[in-house]
């Protein structure tokens, strides 16, 4: 466990006193409305989980917090309601992120659901510096992730990183002919594993996984390899990005292995990283979120269970697969669960 991880981890509720009164003017919680993205690998879970109408177009992600290129996320409830993260942004970056962030463009992170009926291509992401190389008209931002496991089908896999001893020229040799399962390292995974994949990790999610993921702000992906799969739109294979992809492979990283954590704590933090921090709770007693010296921002992420999030008076519902932008400025909230919740709490590192 990193050492600072104690001073960004969320707190248990203890004597502070609600006035009830409105402060003048602070942004209130903010929810999120996900944007939905086809996938010719995704199922069809997301939809009705977060309650909008089933389609029969495959589903892969729902982009639930997103700043990124043209997806903004529209803002549903609070005090902000009908406008989306990047016109709060263009507007208010301070207020939003807090004075450390306060010269930040765009929103640092990406959060999404994804829900993969079929296995995702074997892909890499660039760090900042191969962002910058690979991508030059971009905005240079590269990919660090990290994932917690939602639902997993029985015999579902995860490939999270090279097995000890390959080499990126082992790896190009391994694509040239096929043969790249046997080079990466893989795991069964179970509801609830955290896997962090730094930028430059070879990694796919297998068929039958569920999962969220927190990643810095960027839709950078290579593809390494895609299991010889033809895209039924358009009757050929997918476009690879090899050259660029091996430029990017870290191969001294190794094999990803899920975070540990005491399951019967009631707060766990689960990745303390340079670009992000996530906690996660479980527990049937109150808590308090959001930043206590107004200075940073915190996002809520609702896996299980039913609470109330309380600010100055107002209440609001935290339901599976609901996500509570609280922006720096709003400071403290309180959570009362209604039974045994699971909430992620997420910031910007």
């Amino acid at each position: 466990m990193v050492p600072s991880a104690a001073t960004h981890a969320p707190r248990p509720a203890g004597g502070r006193r609600d006035s009830g009164r409105m402060p003048v003017d602070l942004m209130s919680p903010l929810r999120l409305r996900p944007l939905f993205k086809p996938a010719i690998w995704g199922g069809t879970r997301l939809r009705p989980w977060l309650g909008e109408a089933p389609s029969a177009e495959a589903t892969g992600e729902a982009w639930i917090l997103s700043d990124h290129g043209d997806s903004h996320s529209e803002i549903v409830e609070g005090s902000a309601a009908g406008q989306t993260l990047r016109q709060l942004m263009q507007k208010s970056p301070a207020r939003l992120l807090g004075h450390t962030h306060a010269d930040t463009k765009r929103f640092p992170l990406l959060l999404k659901f994804i829900d993969a009926a079929k296995p995702l291509s074997v892909q890499v992401h660039p760090d900042d510096a191969g962002a910058k190389t690979h991508e030059p008209t971009g905005d240079g931002v590269g990919k660090t992730e990290a994932w917690v496991m939602l639902a997993t089908e029985p015999g579902a896999k995860l490939y999270a990183g090279l097995r000890p001893g390959v080499a990126t020229a082992d790896l190009k040799a391994a694509i040239a002919n096929g043969t790249v399962e046997p080079l990466l390292h893989s795991l069964e995974p179970k509801p609830g594993d955290c896997l962090f994949l730094k930028a430059g990790t070879v990694h796919a999610i297998g068929a039958g996984v569920m999962l969220f993921e927190i990643q810095q702000s960027s839709d950078i992906t290579y593809r390494l390899f895609d299991w010889n799969r033809v895209d039924p739109k358009t009757g050929k294979p997918r476009e690879l990005h090899v050259e660029k992809g091996l430029a990017c492979v870290d191969d001294t990283l190794g094999p990803c292995r899920p975070a540990g954590f005491r399951p019967q704590d009631p707060l766990q933090v689960l990745v303390d990283s340079e670009h992000f921090l996530m906690a996660r709770w479980q527990t049937n007693q109150p808590i308090e979120v959001g930043s206590p010296r107004l200075n940073e921002c915190s996002v809520l992420v609702g896996l299980a269970g039913l609470a109330d999030l309380a600010w100055h008076g107002q209440h609001f519902k935290i339901r599976p697969g609901d996500v509570w932008l609280i922006p720096a400025e709003t400071g403290e909230c309180a959570v009362t669960p209604k039974g045994n919740v699971t909430i992620l709490e997420c910031s910007c590192g």
